[in-house]
């Protein structure tokens, strides 16, 4: 169109030059009238075409600014004309400009008609990236006006493929649902014979293959493909419908083939995929082979794996499409990309490969096949990202970024770290706006390869992208499991991140990552569980009704998803934001990277933070640690969980923890935000011997200098905070649960005396409360939406390979978390769990603190306490006594009241205990006996007393 616009220009210019020289002679104006017109009329004209076809939607001010240009232009020629005819009256030029002044407005106007005609009737460009979202606004407005029945069909075709557009190229994915809607709409009344329901069951295969890229979402999927292949059934040969249908297919099984869980579902899907490519290829017309061909190579590259005899033959269907396209590079793009990530895959493969037991002459030459891949990977990748679509150009740049990675590790003279640098950057930014799985994997890469070459600066990039794109991502997802799926690939970035950024200087940004690593999931429930009310006041929560394309819980995200676009809520995460949380105490960030580990502390009021680094602390000994203290929750382990905890907690202590209570100030209220694996161990209880073989007694500890609670990240805190105020400004209630015969093997001597000595001091302030003996799922699930503070005196059991299966064991069976999470949501004050293990936290997951307090946080309650190992019955009684006694009757934060009774616990003989609650203890009848056992301190063992750990306010 540019050649057309310049064309109009050239000849109108040149024709207007020759005219006004013969009229005129050597006359000052002609020098400028005849280019000054012909450029006029040239880029009117251009606009005019790029109008007609749909390929340019210019603002109010450019289509002004246009019909002045060709309104003077036509001026020109109008003065020429009529000057030669009325021997150059002065009315002419009066008649000249009134015409101009007349023209504009009405030209302008035209422009605008031609605009929406041309968005209601076919624009060609509907399916590029930068015209989406006005193409959608123009749409919604000419579908708000009056229109005939065929122009309104198309105008709504034109808005379904504008949205699923919109959704492929940038985060507003809520649009889907429209389309999905529209769709489901114009089908039902369309004849399935005819061509326009094909494009519409084209469109809803579309829709479907991006919600399922993006969200993971595969209903509807398999009944879009099969109405597709039902529309053409009784469309003639020449629409090629079965060729479009064995496509769709294709890329349907490739999408399961990425998504199925078992290996052999996988291979399956991936076979069925290469399968329905060779039949398009059988079926493809001439015009088609190459995209088809490309189609079947790119399907055989994907199904290689580890085996490469597919690669041959893929790379050979790729060179006969190329053949084909070899003039035509823009159509060549999709070709060259492929082929481009086919040599790239076969020089992975030959650089992995074991190469000791070859000659140097075979090393040699493995090692010049692996540069020439490359090279031609590179070569390839920069064609298609010059001539591609964005498409097309995303691949081709994550592609053109790891094999120059690939490349710069290898050989001497490859591309230099910067030039590597600057392909992941293009890469990231050509992904992040076109595929969010796709810009997560480049990161993923691209963190791999800055660990290889350790620089910080460059660490530090890669890092911040890939801790940008986790939660959005998460974000993205409504469906559990491909939420864990996420999340899985992305754990204990955030230590890494945070290690990096620190080496650089870049504390506060450090602090950002941290926060963003940790508990990404509650973090969004979070925000979702507060923008629930706000829509459910507009009326568009839609949990029920039938839809065959999108699911109840897609329906419902897509709602959030926009309030919360227009509403900016938990959008972006920075500093300020963080540091706000540390009100009461330092905010501590506590983490072990593969360099080793480092705390950043927040002191009160917000200040500027300060790290201190724990060498000893690396990743890999807090994992060997981390497996042997959950082995030893096993029944029957060996060693036994005692002898496991009486060795980790001097471990803790001796390799950073008294480095870190070193740097803290004596006496605060510490909030530990442990990431990655330190989450799993019971960091609160670190501590050791202040001498060589010195009794427990005689132990320093973490908690002798300050008071300690967990929080699973300071946006939590926060929260968790406000529900602690608002619970302050209404009565407290208490309920009180115990089933000490769950287990019969196993029964709590003392459940039914715990509960009762709490129940007493509860109510002797004058609050209200309800016990709950030998308490029963329903009944508890019944009751604790209408009290406010929950206690638990019973057994549980915790599954860290599988958290949501952990579970408080109550009279008629376990009460297991997934259960909890069905407890409507509320501000509640605190939830304590006298129960065993119920602190511990998902082994595949830790730094999503999904556990028995991250569940009871997520439902709304402000604070937790939970045990981190088997409780000892008698301990937990006193301990527990002693917590509400110093919270209720003291005054006491419940964090302070809970490190308090610890420390009381651990220092209280047993003559002390015994008065402080008679018959807990079984005192000796013998005088003598009881005068020693009265001295005796039989709780001072961390087991006994260090189990208890407080969660949130």
């Amino acid at each position: 169109m540019p050649v057309i616009g310049a064309g109009f220009a050239g000849t109108w210019g040149m024709g207007l030059n020759i005219l006004l020289h013969r009229s005129y002679g050597e006359h000052p104006w002609t020098a400028w009238a005849a280019p000054s017109a012909g450029l006029a009329l040239g880029v009117g004209m251009l606009l005019i075409l790029r109008i007609v076809v749909g390929d340019h939607r210019p603002r109010p001010a450019m289509r002004w600014a246009v019909a002045v240009l060709v309104c003077w232009s036509q001026a020109v020629v109008l003065h020429l004309a009529l000057d030669e005819m009325s021997g150059r009256s002065p009315a002419v030029t009066w008649l000249v400009i009134a015409t101009f002044v007349a023209g504009v407005p009405l030209l302008q106007a035209w422009f605008g008609r031609m605009q929406r005609r041309s968005v209601r009737d076919s624009p060609r460009s509907i399916a590029e990236e930068r015209h989406a979202a006005g193409l959608v606004a123009d749409c919604e407005r000419i579908l708000a006006g009056p229109l005939k029945p065929k122009h309104r069909r198309q105008a709504e075709r034109n808005l379904v493929q504008a949205l699923i557009t919109q959704a492929m190229h940038t985060d507003q994915s809520d649009g889907l649902v429209r389309a999905t809607d529209l769709l489901q709409r114009q089908l039902a009344g369309e004849d399935r014979g005819t061509l326009d329901a094909l494009l519409l069951a084209e469109a809803l295969v579309a829709a479907m293959d991006r919600k399922a890229d993006k969200h993971g979402d595969l209903q509807g999927y398999a009944e879009a493909l099969e109405i597709l292949a039902q529309t053409g059934a009784s469309l003639p040969p020449e629409c090629n419908v079965e060729m479009r249908v064995c496509r769709a297919r294709a890329l349907y099984h490739f999408t399961m083939a990425g998504r199925a869980g078992p290996p052999e579902q996988a291979s399956q899907h991936a076979d069925l995929a290469v399968a329905m490519a060779r039949r398009a290829v059988e079926l493809a017309p001439r015009a088609h082979q190459p995209d088809v061909y490309t189609d079947l190579a790119y399907c055989l590259g994907r199904r290689c794996g580890d085996d490469l005899s597919d690669l041959d033959e893929a790379v050979e269907w790729c060179e006969r499409a190329r053949q084909r396209l070899r003039r035509r590079p823009r159509e060549r793009a999709w070709a060259d990309t492929v082929l481009a990530e086919l040599h790239l895959v076969g020089a992975k493969a030959l650089d992995a490969r074991d190469l000791s037991g070859l000659s140097d002459a075979d090393q040699q030459e493995v090692a010049d096949t692996v540069a020439q891949s490359l090279m031609t990977a590179i070569l390839l990748s920069e064609q298609a990202v010059k001539y591609g679509g964005s498409g097309h150009r995303r691949l081709a740049r994550g592609h053109l970024a790891r094999a120059m990675a690939l490349a710069e590790r290898r050989f001497h003279d490859g591309p230099s770290q910067e030039q590597v640098a600057a392909a992941w950057r293009a890469a990231a930014e050509e992904t992040r706006r076109y595929s969010l799985p796709a810009h997560l994997d480049l990161s993923l890469d691209w963190t791999l390869w800055t660990l290889a070459v350790e620089v910080p600066e460059l660490c530090v990039e890669a890092f911040t992208e890939l801790m940008r794109v986790v939660p959005q991502l998460t974000g993205a997802q409504y469906l559990p499991e491909e939420r864990d799926r996420v999340l899985l690939t992305a754990q204990h970035v955030a230590a890494e991140a945070g290690y990096w950024l620190l080496l650089a200087g870049r504390e506060r940004e450090a602090v950002v990552a941290l926060e963003l690593g940790r508990a990404v999931a509650m973090s969004e429930d979070l925000v979702r569980n507060r923008l629930l009310p706000s829509l459910a006041a507009r009326g568009a929560v839609d949990r029920a009704g039938s839809h065959a394309f999108s699911s109840p819980a897609q329906r419902v995200w897509a709602d959030l998803d926009r309030l919360r676009r227009e509403t900016g809520a938990g959008r972006d995460v920075d500093f300020a934001q963080i540091a706000a949380a540390a009100v009461d105490g330092p905010l501590v960030y506590l983490a072990s990277a593969g360099q080793g580990g480092y705390a950043v502390i927040i002191p009160v009021g917000g200040g500027e933070p300060a790290w201190r680094r724990l060498p000893d602390l690396t990743d890999e000994r807090v994992r060997e640690q981390a497996d042997r203290y959950l082995a030893a929750m096993r029944p029957g382990a060996d060693p036994p969980q005692r002898e496991v905890v009486h060795h980790l907690l001097p471990w803790l202590w001796e390799h950073g923890l008294r480095d870190l209570a070193a740097e803290l100030p004596a006496g605060a209220l510490v909030t530990l935000v442990p990431v990655g694996v330190l989450g799993l161990l019971p960091v609160h209880a670190a501590g050791g011997p202040a001498a060589p073989g010195a009794p427990f007694a005689d132990w320093d500890f973490l908690l002798d200098r300050v008071l300690v609670r967990y929080a699973p990240n300071a946006r939590i805190l926060a929260e968790a905070r406000r529900r602690a105020a608002e619970c302050e400004n209404r009565p407290l209630t208490l309920l009180t649960m115990d089933a000490p015969d769950a287990l019969p093997d196993s029964p709590l001597r003392y459940a039914r005396h715990e509960t009762a000595v709490i129940a007493a001091r509860w109510r002797a302030g004058g609050n209200t409360g309800v016990t709950l003996p030998d308490a029963s799922g329903p009944q508890v699930l019944a009751a604790l939406p209408r009290h406010s503070v929950w206690h638990w005196s019973c057994h549980a059991q915790a599954w860290p390979d599988d958290i949501l299966q952990s579970a408080l064991h109550l009279q008629d069976g376990p009460l297991r978390l997934r259960d909890l999470l069905d407890v409507p949501e509320s501000p509640r004050r605190l939830a304590v769990l006298s129960a065993c293990d119920s602190h511990v936290t998902g082994r595949t997951l830790p730094d999503e603190a999904v556990s028995l307090p991250g569940g009871l946080m997520q439902i709304g309650v402000a604070g937790v306490v939970a045990t981190y190992w088997r409780a000892h019955d008698q301990a937990a009684v006193f301990v527990t006594a002693k917590f509400y006694e110093l919270w209720r009757e003291r005054g006491l934060p419940p964090p302070a009241a809970l490190a308090h009774a610890q420390r009381w616990l651990r220092r209280a003989t047993q003559g002390e205990l015994d008065a402080y609650l008679p018959g807990v203890l079984i005192r000796p009848k013998d005088p003598v006996h009881a005068e020693r056992w009265s001295a005796q301190r039989v709780f001072d063992v961390p087991y006994r007393w260090a189990l208890f750990a407080f969660s949130g306010v």
